[in-house]
Parts: structure tokens; sequence; C-alpha cells
């Protein structure tokens, strides 16, 4: 380990790192299931899977990778 690193901010750049790969998974998958599908127009489809998974990241986020900080 390197020096002066501390396991727990380790731990809240793998848990942000997950969050945020994976929600940007589910807004490709999203988009490509009301494009292809659903025959939702692309930009509409788009902008709804960014839209709902933006907010799915925010509060992925605050509730576990900043979790630890206290009441938000």
């Amino acid at each position: 380990m390197m020096a002066g690193s501390n396991p727990k901010g380790v731990r809240k750049v793998l848990d942000f790192s997950f969050i945020g790969i994976s929600t940007f998974a589910l807004q490709i998958l999203f988009t490509v299931i009301m494009t292809e599908v659903i025959h939702i127009e692309y930009h509409i489809s788009y902008a709804l899977s960014l839209s709902a998974c933006g907010v799915l990241n925010f509060f992925l986020n605050r509730k576990i990778t900043f979790a630890s900080l206290g009441k938000m």
C-alpha cells in the first residue's frame, strides 16, 4: 500500500467508481431498450435514461459512498 493512503479513502474511491460504471452501463442498457424495443426516438430515450441514471447515481453515492460523512 502507498505511504499516506488510508483504507477508507481507497474504499470510497472503489465504491464511487463501481457506482459510476454501473449506472453508466445501466444508462446504455436503458437507451438501447427504449430505442430498439419500445421504439422511442433516440434523443428522447437518451435524455430519459440519462436523467434516470443520473438521479440513481446521485442517491446511490449519497447512501453508499458518502454515508460515513453523516446525515446529509
